[in-house]
């Protein structure tokens, strides 16, 4: 399908009765293809970058346009919005549009998106879809230096997974002394250690720790 065309599609209610009287309603989606709208769809890709995705558009023309609705899917079948960008609404110029699916490929390595075009009027037309492939995912590293540290210890982590991190330092006897939740996005993230520098000398065990991922690194303070 030319990506300047769309599909249309419309949802009616249909009631039946049978011959004992009951009586059953459901809703029917009745989807037209190629289709011109007044919104022109001139291109629609979907691209990685890094962990994100990212998505661009470009319309020729627009009349009455309310929106447009970024679906996401990881099966190819069963989409769900995940956001949107208002339309110009009526415009004879081309027109540029941008959309950043941030960090998805942490979770997914193969994923789907399309576009939902709903005029002010309600009528609704979706794109046609992109596949985007991610290649390898980053790996679960937890690095601490220098070690040994006097006053200043620097702990970085490298996730796949935009999530907490949890961060326990033990001290020789297995007691904790420091105990803190992180947020973290895909990628590198520089874990904040509080007082390290105020810690006594010795030998501590740091901990750190996000869902089924774990590490454990020894540590002496001078």
């Amino acid at each position: 399908m030319p990506a300047s065309w769309w599909r249309v599609s419309y949802t009616l209610t249909v009631t039946t009765v049978d011959e004992f009287g009951g009586v059953t309603t459901q809703p029917v989606t009745i989807t037209i293809s190629d289709v011109v709208l007044p919104v022109t769809l001139v291109h629609f890709t979907a691209e990685t970058a890094a962990l994100d995705g990212v998505l661009s558009w470009t319309t020729a023309t627009e009349k009455n346009a309310a929106y447009f609705a970024v679906e996401r899917s990881i099966n190819g079948r069963d989409f769900r919005e995940i956001g949107r960008r208002e339309a110009a609404g009526n415009s004879t110029q081309s027109l540029d549009y941008d959309f950043t699916d941030a960090g998805v490929g942490a979770a997914h390595s193969l994923v789907y998106y399309r576009l939902r075009q709903v005029d002010t009027d309600g009528t609704v037309a979706y794109s046609g879809i992109e596949e985007v492939r991610f290649g390898t995912r980053l790996t679960w590293t937890v690095e601490a230096w220098p070690n040994p540290f006097v006053r200043k210890l620097s702990v970085t982590v490298t996730t796949s997974a935009a999530a907490p991190v949890s961060v326990t330092v033990l001290d020789a006897a297995g007691r904790v002394v420091r105990e803190h939740m992180q947020a973290v996005e895909a990628g590198q993230t520089a874990l904040h250690l509080e007082a390290a520098g105020e810690l006594p000398s010795g030998t501590y065990v740091l901990r750190v720790a996000q869902g089924t991922n774990r590490s454990t690194l020894r540590l002496v303070k001078e």
